[in-house]
């Protein structure tokens, strides 16, 4: 059920992301902020420490797709973890 419901929160974020995107007719957005990546994910957590604000991977969001930016130590970790069976690549 938790799962189901993130991934709707998601889902509704996305959409209004998108819906930025196209007013400002940008191509896309990078979600780098431990705030913003929280926000965008329904509690996800992209940080390793606490004393910066920005994560240690990133999330481009595009209108058709999102993807992880991370270096190849914590991108495995964070799509098994943080943002499984979310649809990003």
């Amino acid at each position: 059920m938790e799962v189901i419901m993130i991934l709707n929160e998601i889902e509704i974020k996305w959409t209004r992301v998108r819906n930025f995107l196209s007013e400002k007719k940008f191509d896309g957005i990078i979600i780098n902020r431990i705030s913003n990546f929280a926000w965008f994910t329904g509690g996800g957590r992209n940080y390793v420490a606490l004393n910066t604000e920005f994560g240690a991977s990133s999330l481009l969001v595009t209108d058709k797709k999102i993807y992880l930016l991370s270096n190849n130590i914590e991108s495995e970790r964070m799509l098994r973890e943080e943002l499984a069976n979310t649809g990003v690549e």
